[in-house]
């Protein structure tokens, strides 16, 4: 299968080879979706608020000068801290590895750099709903929505980065990366960092 496509990308025949592309990434990323059917328990990103009352009472413990602790060891300060560490687990690279592969990553930074060079407000529009569903992955929601709702957002994200301007070669590579992505998601099926136990019938 992936002969027939390097021929074409090497014939030299640009008007299709983005089509090509994202077909081929929408294919894997749909791919990896259909494995995640068979999680029975999702890992889930839920931030639980205990944690900010609980860091705040252990550093507080910590101070023996009580006006100190309540400077430095409070909730207002705390807080934020304890969310950036909630947030930073969603976007863990072992996380986006698992959810996205080596391709996806790939594309992830290529979008990036695309909505950047461009200034593309719709782009921009679209890393923030990236950002919001990372954030709504945090709350009560149960782990499966929460999974679907980054999932889904990061993979439509990715596809921003095959407007990214390459060459003919790099272009080859990036295909060939697509297609070992899909070996990746076939020996990494269990998902280690999304999904506690995965079981097909």
């Amino acid at each position: 299968m992936i002969l027939p496509v390097v021929i074409f990308i090497l014939s030299g025949r640009w008007a299709k080879i983005k089509k090509i592309t994202a077909f081929l990434l929408i294919t894997v990323f749909l791919f990896r979706l259909w494995q995640t059917t068979g999680c029975q328990h999702f890992r889930g990103f839920y931030f639980n608020p205990l944690a900010i009352k609980i860091n705040v009472e252990s550093q507080r413990d910590l101070d023996s000068q009580r006006l100190v602790a309540r400077i430095f060891h409070n909730k207002v300060i705390v807080a934020p801290i304890e969310i950036s560490k909630s947030f930073a687990k969603v976007i863990d690279p072992q996380v986006l590895l698992d959810l996205l592969g080596p391709a996806g990553l790939v594309f992830l930074i290529l979008a990036l750099a695309q909505i950047t060079k461009t200034r593309n407000r719709f782009g921009f529009t679209h890393l923030t709903v990236v950002l919001i569903a990372v954030f709504f992955s945090l709350t009560v929601v149960s782990p499966q929505t929460s999974f679907f709702a980054v999932a889904l957002s990061l993979y439509s994200f990715s596809l921003w980065g095959i407007k990214f301007k390459v060459s003919k070669y790099l272009s080859l590579l990036l295909i060939v990366l697509i297609f070992l992505n899909l070996w990746y998601f076939a020996i990494n099926w269990q998902m280690p960092a999304l999904c506690d136990e995965i079981f097909f019938n």
